[in-house]
């Protein structure tokens, strides 16, 4: 099973302002033996914050798809385009703040579509079940007469803040949209770093327990994360 990814979020930690991530990659890959594949990379919005209230450490994290945690202080880019499927995630952070080594964030969270099990690729030998001979309802007729109430028209003030693409619609209910695709008994290795199995868990176990590590300077400092749900998904923030 796959998953599209269609969201990141970061959620701040408890100090250090200049050890906040500032840029991203997030890349997929179908199975161990693929190559990694970019999904979307860039600023985070926070980069270009002035200031901004830390979390305090060990909190609860309460989000949906729709929006992360409104009780915390969060940073997230969309990248609803993506189609893309896959099972594995890799979700680097090439810069912080100020260029230092010490890396720190309390949770990432990447939203997106849990997808269903593949369909039976085998023809099914006989109908399920026989069709109805006669129809079960008739489809009324349209009103004749119109609604008198016009449509309002649009607001003159548009908000100051773009509004977050809609949720998708699932397609005949088959797949489901998460707050995260990561789920809290993945298997996660930290890349680019020296950290803990314990500090990299803290990077998606739903509160603001702070991960933190020391760049090694091998390569962009993130974390490699296969979900137990062991479903494709697709990223979308």
């Amino acid at each position: 099973q796959m998953s599209v990814a269609k969201k990141l979020r970061v959620y701040s930690h408890n100090n250090c302002p200049n050890c906040d991530v500032v840029t991203y990659i997030v890349s997929g890959r179908v199975d161990e033996a693929s190559e990694w594949v970019v999904i979307s990379e860039g600023d985070l919005p926070w980069r270009y914050w002035t200031s901004f209230p830390r979390n305090s450490r060990g909190l609860g994290i309460a989000s949906t798809y729709e929006s992360g945690d409104s009780d915390h202080t969060y940073t997230e880019v969309f990248f609803e385009e993506n189609a893309a499927a896959f099972l594995h995630y890799k979700v680097q952070f090439p810069d912080s703040r100020d260029g230092g080594s010490s890396v720190q964030f309390s949770e990432v969270e990447l939203p997106g579509i849990l997808l269903p099990d593949a369909p039976n690729s085998g023809p099914t030998n006989l109908p399920t079940k026989m069709p109805t001979s006669l129809p079960t309802s008739i489809t009324p007729p349209p009103t004749a007469n119109p609604t008198n109430s016009p449509t309002p028209p649009p607001t003159l003030n548009p908000t100051s803040q773009p509004t977050p693409p809609p949720t998708p619609a699932p397609v005949d209910g088959t797949w489901t949209a998460v707050n995260t695709i990561f789920s809290t008994d993945s298997t996660v290795a930290s890349i680019g770093c020296s950290a803990s199995d314990i500090a990299s868990r803290r990077a998606f176990d739903k509160t603001t327990a702070k991960f933190y590590c020391n760049r090694d300077y091998t390569e962009p400092t993130g974390i490699v994360v296969q979900p137990s749900h062991a479903q494709m998904s697709v990223a979308k923030k």
